[in-house]
Parts: C-alpha cells; structure tokens; sequence
C-alpha cells in the first residue's frame, strides 16, 4: 500500500479514540480522574515490557532516568484536562486545539534547545493560534473570549509539549526508544502513585470492567494501530509531510461527529448546525495551512 495510505489512516484511527473516550466519560466512568490511572497502568506495561525484552536499550544517566520518569507522568496528567474538555464539548471542538502542541513545542525548543524560527514559521503559529481563538467560539465574528474547555485543551497541550521538549533532546543522546521506555515507565509509577490514594482506589473498584474494560481496550488498540500506521509512514517520507496530514485529525473528527449524532444521536452529542459546521470548517482550513507554513 502507499505510503500516504498509512499517513491518513493515523489520523482516522486517532478520530475514532476521541469518540470512544467521549462515549467512555459519558456513560460509563465520568470521573477523569479513574481514567486517566487505568491508562498510567496500560503505559507502564508497555514501559516494563520494552525494558525486559527490547535489547537495544541504551545506557543512561540517573539525572535523565528521572527526568524521563517525570516526563512520564506529564504525559498521563495532560490528559485529566483533556478528558475535562470533552466532558464540556463536543470531541470536534476539543481535537483541533492539540494543534497548539506545535506552538509551544516550537517555542519551548527556542528557549531549551536554542532553536531558531523562520519568518514564515512565526506566521504560521500565529495562524494555528488565532484559529483555535476561532473555535472558542461559535460565531467567526463574535468578540472573541474562549470558552471553558478551549483553556483546558491548552493547558493540556502545553504540558504534552514539555514532554515532547524532554523525550526530544533524550532522545539525541540515548535514541528514541530508550527515552520513550522510561517515559512510559514514569506513566507507569504515577499510577501507581495515584492508585494509593485511598479516594482514587475506591471509585476504580467501582467500575464495571465488563463493559468499560472493553471499551479501554479496544481505545488503546485504535491508538496504536494509529501510531505505528503514523511511525510507517514517517520510514517513507519526510517528518514534516507526515505531520501535515496527521492535522487532517479534525476533518475526520468532524465528519465522524455529523455521521455519529445523524445516526445515534443517543449516544453521541454534536452540535451539527451550519453555523458552528462552517465555523469548524473555516477553524481547520486555517490550522492546515498554519501547519503548512511552519512544517514547509
């Protein structure tokens, strides 16, 4: 298959997670909290997986070890504002405000890691910003003063960028692998960490894993199927092409949001009124082409 065919399917598979963990907080657990620990304990079995049975694991330093832990558990917290967000939205509103990860992933790599910006690049940030600032809205045209959920989505994509920033330069000493096991192990431990808390213990016994267990697991697989087709892709061409049409993650969205409150408007909620249609749509042109112009 082509390589693009891998590039947009990435995309779609991570469409399909935003609306499983809609449906997850609205019927069955509505505490972000429990959620977010069950999956520390799916990124700490893959971490301790990775650490006992991948051999090409790389020497590393204490000082990075911790770093990478705590990385870690900035990757499981950045989703308790996610989650929060989609419990106040709809998942097409939600998802297109991770594009600010590449904001502040480019301007934590300025101050960090010395990194320089283009002209066109300022320009392009400045694109994905001001359309997010759109989206906080239901009218293009309205005084624009984000809602809720926008503030959410940016705190959680600022600390995905800190991660992003911390795996990075590990990943220029010790390679990629080596610093997403550790990273995946810091997930791991913060579960860990949270499930003692008596409070956060007790409401994930509560769970009926019958439905819900299911439910997370077939999240998780959806998800990395849509890494690794993401990873496939990036083996054939270049990161930013890759990059580019994995923004293409909010088209899908919405449209499985127009398909899904068409034909099961009981499971799923969607705004699907013109107004706000047209409003998402303008908000992703946008965002593509800011993504263009940082990325080419």
């Amino acid at each position: 298959m082509p390589w693009y065919f891998f590039a947009l399917l990435a995309p779609a598979l991570f469409g399909v997670t935003n609306y499983i963990e809609k449906y997850i907080l609205e019927k069955h657990i509505n505490d972000t909290t429990t959620v977010m620990t069950l999956s520390c304990f799916i990124n700490g079995f893959l971490g301790l997986f990775l650490f006992l049975f991948f051999n090409n694991l790389n020497i590393i330093t204490w000082d990075k070890i911790i770093l990478l832990i705590i990385s870690g558990a900035l990757m499981v917290v950045h989703a308790l504002p996610y989650y929060e967000a989609l419990k106040l939205e709809d998942a097409s509103f939600v998802v297109p405000i991770f594009q600010f990860i590449v904001v502040f992933t480019f301007l934590l790599g300025v101050i960090f890691l010395k990194e320089f910006l283009t002209i066109k690049q300022v320009i392009g940030l400045i694109i994905v910003v001001f359309a997010g600032l759109l989206l906080g809205n239901n009218q293009i045209f309205k005084i624009i003063k984000p809602r809720k959920a926008f503030w959410l989505m940016v705190l959680s994509c600022f600390l995905v960028s800190i991660v992003l920033i911390i795996v990075k330069d590990s990943s220029n000493i010790y390679g990629f692998w080596t610093s997403m096991t550790y990273n995946l192990l810091g997930g791991g431990l913060f579960g860990l960490i949270l499930f003692c808390v008596p409070n956060v213990r007790t409401k994930i016994k509560k769970v009926n894993f019958k439905k819900a267990g299911l439910l997370l697991l077939i999240d998780d697989i959806v998800d990395m199927g849509g890494k690794l087709s993401y990873f496939y892709a990036q083996t054939f061409v270049l990161v930013a092409l890759a990059e580019i049409l994995r923004s293409t993650q909010l088209f899908f969205v919405l449209i499985y949001g127009l398909l899904l409150a068409a034909m099961f408007p009981k499971i799923i909620k969607e705004d699907i009124s013109w107004k706000v249609i047209q409003n998402k749509l303008i908000v992703g042109l946008l965002m593509f082409c800011g993504m263009w112009l940082i990325y080419f």
